[in-house]
């Protein structure tokens, strides 16, 4: 992987983290929302509450057998009554936490379409400007080549004022076909000051007196390094 495409990767990696950092955050807080929530007051049926008037009622009229009856009716059915009650609260309480990973999944789902458009996007990017570096430098070669057999082809001339084919236009370094290697070096090595990066001339002579850095050279079985 080319180094744009690590800071597509870092970026899209740091976009996660994020996200996943506010899930955590909001996790946290709904369960902190959930422990401060007072405890419910314990509602029975209608059911439950009319036999508890019944029981009332037989004791108010001496009834003592059936209002016996009644209460182990109601003993019975009392554990029933809060258990249900206990897991409607609960159901309650996971309905706001699916709620919760609902949305968290829903945005789950925006950050991966949204990194996915992102990438192509990039990746489409990238291709467009190698794809152009290639067609320019494929075109300079051809146009440089073009210009050299050209320029090979010139007839010598021996008169006082030369003819076109060896007069020079203004900006002819700069410009001209035949150049096109000097050029890109020139401007690899840039031109604002304090950024120009050194590179080789590979038109220059070379001197065998003095070697090249990096190079070993050997003289009377000793080894130097230059």
């Amino acid at each position: 992987m080319n180094s744009a495409g690590a800071r597509v990767e870092d970026v899209c990696t740091m976009r996660e983290e994020e996200l996943e950092q506010l899930h955590r955050a909001q996790k946290e807080t709904l369960e902190l929302e959930l422990s401060w929530l007072p405890k419910p007051r314990l509602k029975y049926t209608k059911r439950f509450l009319e036999l508890q008037k019944t029981k009332a009622g037989l004791v108010r009229l001496h009834q003592y057998h059936d209002a016996h009856t009644v209460h182990k009716a109601l003993v019975k059915l009392q554990p029933v009554e809060e258990k249900a009650f206990l897991a409607e609260y609960n159901a309650q309480i996971a309905l706001k936490r699916q709620a919760l990973e609902k949305r968290q999944a829903h945005d789950r789902e925006k950050l991966r379409e949204s990194l996915t458009d992102f990438r192509l996007r990039e990746e489409r990017e990238r291709n467009k400007v190698t794809e152009n570096v290639k067609s320019k430098l494929k075109h300079s070669e051809r146009s440089m080549g073009h210009a050299h057999v050209m320029a090979l082809k010139r007839r010598p001339e021996l008169a006082q004022k030369p003819s076109a084919h060896w007069q020079q236009r203004a900006h002819f370094a700069s410009s001209a076909a035949a150049l096109r290697g000097e050029q890109l070096a020139q401007a690899v090595k840039g031109k604002a000051s304090g950024s120009a990066i050194k590179v080789a001339d590979l038109t220059s002579i070379h001197d065998f007196g003095k070697g090249l850095s990096g190079t070993v050279s050997t003289y009377e079985d000793t080894a130097t390094v230059s």
